[in-house]
Order: structure tokens, then C-alpha cells, then sequence
């Protein structure tokens, strides 16, 4: 499935090197998830950080059928925002992932699970009876 890959730049400019960088970079989350739709990357500059080295923000956000997965990172130079924001995208992939794909292991949804009956125990003795209940005055149920 083709995913389309969108950047913006919010409070900066957006130079032909930076938007070729990230948008190389974030072609290759199909990789990871081929069920990716679109990847829309916002790279801004805050001016209001606390910290002087907090000021450049990379965000990518994911959307596919049935999910949208979010990362966001700041750092002082854009690029190393956007390679950590990248990083955090890849490992929140593999734990999507991992909760969809590989459940139990064997293919079966939890309620096939659920419905597997319990195997006849046929050592017990035949005078058992199963369908026998007795209530007592102190029973409450």
C-alpha cells in the first residue's frame, strides 16, 4: 500500500535539504507497518521553551485503517527532533504490532479460546453425578 507522507513547518522555514531528509526518512516507516496510509510530519519551532535547547519539536503522526499513532520530541537542532521523534514512532509500531499480530501465537481470537471445551476427565468414578445441585436455607444464590 502506497502511504502518503506530508510535512509542514509551523514558526520556520522549511529548507529543499531538511523536507528531503524527513520525508526519505519517513518513506521507510512502511517497513515497520504496511498498513500505513499517511504519515503527516510537523516540524516547528517553539520560542516559548523553558530551555534554550528545547526549542526545535518534531511530531509524526500515523494514520492507517483503525489506528493512529502519535510521537513527539524536541530537541535543539530539528533534525535530531525528528530522529528521535522517528525512533519513538518505530518502537510504538512494533508494540502495535505485537498487541495485533502476534496475540496468542496460534491464530485464534480470544473467544475461539473461550469456547475450546474441557477435556472428559475419565478417571473419575461413574456414580458422580453432575447435574445434581442441593440448596441450603444459608444459600444465597
Amino acid at each position: 500500500m502506497t502511504q502518503k507522507v506530508e510535512t509542514v513547518a509551523r514558526n520556520m522555514r522549511l529548507t529543499d535539504n531538511t523536507r528531503e531528509y524527513v520525508e526519505k526518512k519517513a518513506a521507510k516507516l512502511e517497513r515497520y507497518l504496511q498498513e500505513i496510509e499517511e504519515v503527516r510530519i510537523e516540524l516547528s519551532n517553539a520560542k516559548s521553551a523553558r530551555n534554550a535547547l528545547d526549542r526545535q519539536v518534531a511530531q509524526i503522526t500515523v494514520h492507517g485503517k483503525g489506528f493512529i499513532l502519535r510521537a513527539e520530541e524536541r530537541a535543539d537542532d530539528i533534525h535530531a527532533a525528528f530522529d528521535a521523534a522517528l525512533d519513538k514512532m518505530q518502537r510504538q509500531i512494533d508494540r502495535y504490532k505485537g498487541k495485533h499480530y502476534h496475540g496468542r501465537g496460534n491464530g485464534r481470537s480470544a473467544a475461539e479460546a473461550a469456547e475450546e471445551e474441557m477435556p472428559v476427565d475419565e478417571t473419575a468414578p461413574s456414580d458422580w453425578s453432575t447435574e445434581e445441585v442441593y440448596r441450603f436455607a444459608n444459600d444465597r444464590g
